[in-house]
């Protein structure tokens, strides 16, 4: 067994039956070589080049032949100012990426499943990261305190909550966590976790990267705000005609400015939620990003999924959103538009990751 292409298969020497894979399926040998043979598992895809053997030594090499982190099911994305890509991972936890070019040589910490993280706009290093693999004895929540290096599960929690999406306050005093099904709870100053009021299950949530104070969360088609640290939301201040938030994004350096993009566009707010302008262009949004530039007064470019004169692809804007360029194309695309999270870098000028489901995560640049 040989896992050089994806070190972080920590069990491919493993005596179990892991060794070869698990969730194994759709065994192809190439049509053109006998000897070389695939076959995906729930973890990367297996095989090798000397098939052959089989007929005569009755062994074969088998080697992790997927590169880097190929074939992986993404669930969040960070890229902190001064720090490197974090990511989140259905099935394999996710990873601290310290190079674009190497695969990671090992996964995130506690849990198998992750499904959404988060940092602390004045202290970056600073992060929180959600777990999906409830089995009522393990925290589903965990902080770093070293951008992604370590990590501790935060005991102000119970054992029941899990998955969902979770925020961390500006200078990382309160975590408010929008949990799979015990609703919108908040932790302050590592106290214990509290039900939060004005916010419904499933809403999605966002911290004000600069206030220490301020959340905002979705509710039904509208932006709501906190200023009390996450305990209270006030009414929602409604999105257009929207029904559905698909995200929140606040300005990395700029308190009170933030972002959202629903099912009819991409709306902005530079007086904290209070009202919101809708960005010319966009019929519909999913996931986006903010990403430094020097192409405007603003000092961010917006990379994201949107629907754009009919097309929905990964966008694009430069002025900040009065128009639009298409980055991807009919044969570079990513799927489901609604399924892949997007960070854009703070330090590098046109530096954006798009998660997958399915196929890892993409990085482009200029």
């Amino acid at each position: 067994m040989n896992n050089q292409n994806a070190p972080w298969i920590s069990n491919v020497h493993s005596v179990s039956v892991k060794t070869v894979g698990w969730m194994i399926e759709a065994l192809e040998i190439d049509p053109f070589d006998s000897n070389h043979w695939l076959y995906g598992t729930g973890e990367s895809l297996y095989g090798g080049h000397d098939l052959l053997n089989w007929d005569t030594k009755h062994n074969v090499s088998i080697s992790v032949l997927a590169s880097g982190i190929e074939e992986t099911s993404v669930q969040d994305l960070i890229v902190p100012p001064g720090q490197s890509l974090v990511s989140s991972m259905g099935d394999i936890a996710g990873f601290k990426h310290t190079s674009l070019t190497t695969a990671p040589g090992a996964t995130l910490p506690f849990y198998g499943t992750t499904t959404s993280l988060d940092y602390a706009g004045n202290t970056p290093k600073t992060q929180v990261l959600i777990g999906n693999s409830a089995d009522g004895t393990t925290i589903q929540i965990a902080n770093s305190y070293d951008a992604g290096v370590t990590w501790s599960q935060n005991y102000a929690a119970s054992t029941s909550p899990a998955a969902g999406h979770a925020a961390l306050s500006a200078s990382a005093t309160s975590i408010l966590w929008s949990t799979g099904s015990s609703g919108v709870q908040v932790s302050k100053n590592s106290g214990s976790f509290q039900t939060t009021t004005g916010l419904s299950q499933g809403a999605l949530v966002a911290s004000d990267k600069r206030n220490d104070t301020v959340f905002y969360g979705s509710s039904s088609g509208g932006i709501a705000v906190s200023t009390n640290g996450g305990s209270t939301f006030g009414a929602a201040v409604k999105l257009g005609s929207s029904s559905t938030v698909n995200k929140i994004v606040a300005n990395p350096t700029v308190a009170g400015d933030l972002w959202a993009s629903t099912d009819t566009g991409l709306f902005h707010s530079t007086n904290y939620g209070k009202t919101f302008n809708a960005t010319v262009g966009p019929t519909a949004g999913y996931a986006f990003a903010l990403g430094t530039s020097t192409k405007n007064t603003y000092k961010y470019n917006i990379f994201g999924f949107f629907t754009v004169k009919g097309v929905t692809a990964l966008f694009e804007s430069q002025d900040i959103g009065a128009t639009w360029t298409m980055i991807s194309d009919a044969t570079h695309g990513f799927g489901s538009a609604s399924s892949n999270p997007v960070a854009a870098s703070q330090d590098t000028e046109g530096l954006v990751f798009v998660g997958t489901n399915g196929r890892g995560v993409f990085y482009g640049t200029p």
